[in-house]
């Protein structure tokens, strides 16, 4: 699955990657006449699809990430009842600290 602009799908693709980069994709036939392989890993019956990184976060919040679970996300005094004052009482420290470990985490 490419999620390329037109979403192609290719049922019999090839995924070529050098140095940790995705380089081609396209159907397995066409790879394997342009590229020779140092390494080569079959995965017939599998569906492979680009890494997906959820880049929206909130840096003074991430220490707090921990703290609270899905469910109590889900009331909404969450936001006057828990964000809103975590992040009245951190520091300078831990807001740096916070906003790296976000950064760090992307």
């Amino acid at each position: 699955m490419t999620l390329d602009q037109v979403n192609r799908v290719i049922s019999k693709g090839a995924v070529v990657v050098k140095d940790g980069v995705i380089i081609d994709v396209g159907e397995e036939g066409d790879i394997r006449g342009k590229y020779e392989a140092e390494e080569l890993i079959e995965r017939k019956d599998h569906v492979v699809i680009p890494g997906l990184v959820d880049c929206h976060t909130h840096t003074q919040q991430y220490l707090l990430r921990s703290a609270i679970n899905d469910e109590m996300l889900q009331l909404p005094p969450v936001w006057t009842k828990v964000l809103v004052p975590f992040e009245r009482i951190m520091g300078e420290d831990l807001a740096r600290l916070s906003s790296r470990a976000s950064i760090i985490k992307c």
